[in-house]
């Protein structure tokens, strides 16, 4: 069936873009036309590009629930960003290959053409590592729907800095240290992107006993434990006014293995003694409880003199060094001085007096405080 000459079609371009389109081609050449239209594609997706970076930027004020959500848009943008372009370019070398008589000029116009794709790619891997950079500043693993467990231990170990450190002499002594500086809040956040913690058979800190089996020599047992260990403070802090206390931590060196002491809110603590003796009291006495409280309440009176620290966690103290770490709604804060300063010092003997009086508190009886 033939159209008529008098019948136009529905789907004509108006003719005053074709003329302005061929003035245009008579202008600049049909290649050069060709190029230029190729060009403005590449532009385009110059500007997307642009735009998904600015996303990954604005990613720092939003919700830490969707922080992962928006990064993994972002990634798969840019994949279908660079699909888009390595087509675009193939297709500009095949619809140009057949004007050109491959002289030299045509060479480089031809080449520059071919390297859009590449151009692309190297965006792209900068969109990735800007977005690996920022998973990092907040804390915030990239793992899909799932949770990879071993992923999030080497997150911990790496990523962040190095947070596992080693001042006793048993891998038992350094788990406990290490569990109880809980210095990756943001792993629990990041867990619950879907608003549930799919882990049935995990832990639970809330009991009394536990055998060293579940926390020693695995990596990915060793990370759930610290991720429920941080939703414990988290859980603890939406409750808590804005600048509040959390957690006193007193480490105290020595010739031997130092003394360590972690004290929570809701009267759980952690404990390893000169001897080397392991204690996490979960359940404790009213005693106990209470010379807890008291010591939360004196190290609430040291927050404003304290500054946070917003780097990876050190090593222990040497040994002439006392260093108390506070771990508050807002973060972490720590001041390390040698200890004949802390101890003589008019305003942290309180604290001390307190430190003591905890320690003295811990049972005996190691079924009621040993894991």
């Amino acid at each position: 069936m033939t159209i008529p000459e008098s019948q136009e079609s529905p789907f004509a371009s108006p003719a005053g873009l074709d003329e302005e389109a061929d003035q245009v081609r008579s202008i600049m050449g049909d290649y050069l036309y060709n190029i230029g239209q190729q060009l403005g594609w590449a532009t385009l997706a110059a500007y997307v590009q642009a735009g998904m970076l600015a996303v990954l930027m604005l990613t720092s004020w939003m919700r830490d629930q969707w922080k992962a959500e928006v990064l993994q848009l972002v990634v798969i943008a840019a994949l279908l960003v660079l699909v888009g372009a390595v087509g675009m370019g193939l297709y500009s070398v095949r619809q140009l290959a057949d004007a050109f008589q491959y002289d030299n000029k045509k060479r480089a116009v031809l080449l520059f053409l071919s390297v859009i794709p590449w151009l692309a790619v190297i965006s792209l891997f900068i969109v990735i590592d800007h977005a690996r950079h920022v998973l990092a500043q907040q804390r915030v693993p990239l793992s899909g729907i799932g949770v990879d467990w071993l992923a999030l231990s080497n997150l911990v170990k790496s990523l962040f800095g190095t947070t596992f450190h080693e001042p006793f002499s048993t891998a038992q002594q350094n788990q406990l240290y290490n569990l109880a500086f809980c210095d990756d809040p943001f792993l629990a956040q990041a867990a619950a992107i879907k608003g549930s913690f799919p882990w049935p058979t995990l832990p639970d800190l809330t009991e009394v006993l536990h055998s060293w089996e579940d926390y020693a020599g695995n990596e990915m047992v060793d990370a759930r434990v610290r991720i429920q260990h941080c939703r414990l403070l988290k859980s603890q802090a939406r409750t808590l006014p804005p600048l509040q206390i959390l957690a006193v931590i007193w480490e105290l060196p020595g010739d031997d293995d130092p003394i360590f002491l972690a004290c929570y809110q809701g009267g759980i603590c952690i404990f390893i003694d000169r001897l080397g003796e392991c204690a996490m009291v979960t359940a404790p006495s009213p005693k106990l409880s209470a010379e807890i409280e008291k010591l939360l309440a004196q190290a609430d009176q040291w927050l404003d003199r304290v500054a946070k620290y917003d780097f990876p966690r050190p090593a222990a103290p040497p040994a002439t060094n006392a260093r108390l770490t506070f771990i508050t709604t807002q973060g972490t804060r720590a001041v390390e001085q040698s200890w004949a300063d802390i101890y003589h010092h008019p305003d942290s003997r309180q604290l001390v007096t307190s430190i003591e009086a905890v320690l003295q508190a811990i049972p005996d009886d190691p079924s009621e405080r040993a894991l």
